[in-house]
């Protein structure tokens, strides 16, 4: 790689942070003690890549070996769970396995006494507006200082 242009660098950063440093926190890479914050923005509020923030909520998986299970494996606590079918929203399939895992590791008083928050708040959540996850870009200013 070639010696970085510092007044490019500069000039990048000045972009980064004017454009994107509000959404896009930096951290300290060094440090292994950091806490990585990535904030959620609604898209009506950036106009950002659609897709981006939605391809979690809307592609689909093959469900395998857990078709015509329960969406939830919580049969015992919930009654009448829809169930999967060959196919399923992938952040189903997902949700599946880690509640499958909670469910094995988890005291079942516990279980059920946190089981309804937790619906509830799936619920919520699948209700919200779509958002970007504004993760740190820690070095993007390599890219501002490009169009610099």
């Amino acid at each position: 790689m070639p010696a970085i242009d510092q007044t490019k660098a500069q000039s990048g950063k000045a972009l980064f942070e004017t454009n994107c440093g509000n959404c896009h926190l930096t951290i300290k890479r060094d440090d292994p003690q950091r806490n990585i914050v990535a904030t959620m923005i609604p898209l009506t509020a950036i106009g950002t890549d659609r897709t981006m923030a939605t391809n979690i909520v809307t592609r689909t998986s093959k469900t395998g070996i857990l078709q015509g299970h329960p969406v939830l494996p919580l049969s015992k606590l919930v009654p009448n769970l829809d169930k999967l079918g060959s196919q399923a929203l992938t952040v189903q399939v997902v949700r599946y396995g880690v509640v499958g895992i909670l469910v094995d590791g988890l005291d079942p008083v516990i279980l059920k006494k946190g089981l309804s928050a937790f619906l509830e708040a799936a619920k919520k959540n699948a209700s919200k507006a779509p958002s970007y996850k504004a993760r740190p870009l820690n070095g993007i200013w390599a890219f501002c200082a490009i169009l610099a």
